[in-house]
């Protein structure tokens, strides 16, 4: 069975993600049961394995596993797109 949760609303009360749970026989196995997948916040359990997400404001570094909030960087850096760390332009 699937059960759609609505999850965190906005102002105008419109969904902004929804959840899903999926009942599985309890000898079953997933890897998010399992340090959570790998994932450093949300693991989500896919028929094709796990897969990690970030809460709002946050987002999936370069490794898919660990959320980190985005940088925010002055006119004379450069955000790096791997790591997400600003960076002096005079170094680029």
């Amino acid at each position: 069975m699937i059960l759609m949760y609505p999850s965190i609303l906005d102002v105008e009360k419109k969904p902004k993600m929804l959840l899903a749970s999926i009942d599985l026989p309890e000898t079953s196995t997933h890897e998010c049961q399992m340090d959570n997948g790998g994932c450093s916040h949300v693991c989500f359990a896919l028929e094709s394995g796990a897969k990690c997400g970030c809460p709002l404001g946050m987002r999936l570094k370069s490794n898919n596993r660990t959320c980190i909030t985005p940088s925010h960087c002055s006119r004379k850096e450069f955000r790096c797109k791997k790591d997400d760390i600003c960076i002096p332009k005079k170094l680029r």
